[in-house]
């Protein structure tokens, strides 16, 4: 249960990989249908910030069959998980964009993540730090690099931290000196801004 009153005088919003991406689209409309009042959710002094921990990707289907397989280690039950993966793939897409007609889910939560109503607390001036590798398999940096200059080109105050040869959400694990100093610098940042 979400508790909405009183406000949340400070405000830190990780978000890793796809699927805590989608929980915090959950969460914003969990919000938004308790019809806040504007002035409580709108809090200037509020104090926020948003790491996007390897994400977003763009749910590619290359990426979805490793994310089904990723921890698999016989190859027949891998390659029919990838056949389950692609059939589940072209299925969303053709029920979701075709008949449908509305965008693909991943297109939906990119979209989602660079919109002002993201969250109550978060603007265009909320700092955003996206946190990812080189050599992530499940999404791939130029995805990730894509959306941070989207969210640039919209206004949004936009931070990369690139790591070399981390894995998939772990890069706190492998470089914890960079991953917590860079969320140290953030939330400092975040403090001057309200």
């Amino acid at each position: 249960m979400v508790r909405l009153f009183p406000f949340p005088e400070n405000l830190h919003v990780p978000t890793s990989y796809i699927g805590g991406c989608f929980q915090l689209a959950a969460f914003q409309k969990a919000l938004y249908s308790k019809k806040v009042p504007e002035n409580l959710v709108r809090e200037t002094s509020t104090i926020s910030a948003l790491i996007l921990d390897s994400c977003p990707g763009q749910g590619r289907k290359d990426s979805a069959k490793k994310a089904f397989g990723a921890n698999i280690k016989q190859p027949i039950l891998k390659a029919i998980l990838g056949i389950f993966a692609d059939i589940f793939y072209w299925y969303c897409s053709l029920r979701g964009t075709v008949l449908a007609g509305v965008p693909l889910r991943f297109t939906r939560m990119r979209n989602f993540l660079n919109s002002e109503s993201a969250l109550p607390w978060l603007s265009r001036s909320t700092p955003r730090l996206y946190a990812y590798s080189n050599t992530d398999p499940m999404v791939p940096w130029q995805e990730v690099e894509a959306h941070a200059a989207e969210a640039e080109a919209l206004g949004f105050n936009v931070q990369l931290l690139k790591f070399a040869n981390s894995p998939h959400v772990a890069h706190a694990r492998g470089h914890p000196e960079t991953y917590w100093g860079a969320v140290a610098g953030l939330w400092k940042k975040a403090s001057t801004l309200s």
